[in-house]
Parts: C-alpha cells; sequence; structure tokens
C-alpha cells in the first residue's frame, strides 16, 4: 500500500521540441505531430545573451543555434529538403518549464508550462518508404540534436 512522492526540480528556460508531418499538397491530408521533446540544458548555460525574463527574445536569440544543430542531427531518413511529391517535417521549438533531468529521461509528457509561441525553426523533406518510419526518424533527429554546440 505505500507510495513514493518524488520531487522534481523544474527549470523555466528550457528548450522544447515538435517535428510536425504535413503531407504533400496534392494528399488532402492535415499536418500531425510526431515527435515532441525538450532539452533538459537551461538556456542560462548556453549564452548569457539568453537569459533574461523575455522568452519570445530567448527564442529569436536561439533559433540560428537551433537551425544549425538540426542540420547537423538529421537522419539520412530524413531529407535536407523536401521535393516534388514529398511531405515536408516541420521543426518547431518553444521556451518551456520542464524537470531538468538526464537526456534519455526527457518526456514532452513532463512540460509544465509553455513560456512561449511555438516557432518554426527548419524544414525537412520526408518520403515514405518501406521500412522507415517518420516518428522513429524524428525522435532519432531530437535525439541527436546539440544545443550547446
Amino acid at each position: 500500500h505505500g507510495f513514493t512522492i518524488t520531487t522534481r526540480s523544474f527549470c523555466d528556460g528550457l528548450v522544447g521540441f515538435r517535428l510536425d508531418l504535413e503531407p504533400a499538397a496534392a494528399d488532402g491530408r492535415r499536418a500531425r505531430t510526431v515527435a515532441t521533446d525538450y532539452d533538459p540544458l537551461p538556456l542560462s548555460l548556453l549564452d548569457a545573451g539568453l537569459e533574461g525574463d523575455d522568452p519570445e527574445a530567448a527564442l529569436d536569440a536561439l533559433a540560428p543555434r537551433l537551425r544549425a544543430a538540426a542540420r547537423v542531427a538529421r537522419p539520412t531518413a530524413i531529407r535536407p529538403r523536401a521535393g516534388a511529391g514529398d511531405a515536408t517535417l516541420r521543426l518547431h521549438a518553444a521556451i518551456v518549464c520542464a524537470p531538468v533531468v538526464a537526456r534519455e529521461r526527457t518526456s514532452a509528457a513532463e512540460i509544465a508550462a509553455q513560456l512561449s509561441g511555438w516557432r518554426e525553426i527548419t524544414t525537412f523533406g520526408w518520403h515514405d518508404a518501406p521500412g522507415l518510419d517518420p516518428g522513429r526518424s524524428a525522435y532519432e533527429l531530437l535525439g541527436r540534436l546539440d544545443i550547446a554546440g
């Protein structure tokens, strides 16, 4: 009958991510989210210019770094850009409040609050092929994303 209460340290300055898969224009289906997560590295540890009370300004300042990191982290199953007939994967980011835990233990379900709006960071191409899963590839990208770089 016992239960354990655990306490976690939450941080207001973390970066949350969302990858949406937008089918090819002729497809007619709506975009769907295929991956969400956050990076447990506080913005205050990245760069003095990212600290402060304005999450939108912090996201503006961080966007070029996120874009570059996403290009480096892109797995080969995800195309650098959408070609004719390809779906589009859109990477969005937001400043969030979540627990500071080891990267392999993060989960979008742990995000306690979103402190900025979602901002599109970059896009990639996706072409369905046997054995490829957009969600698995999207989470692979997020797992390899190094925003401290």
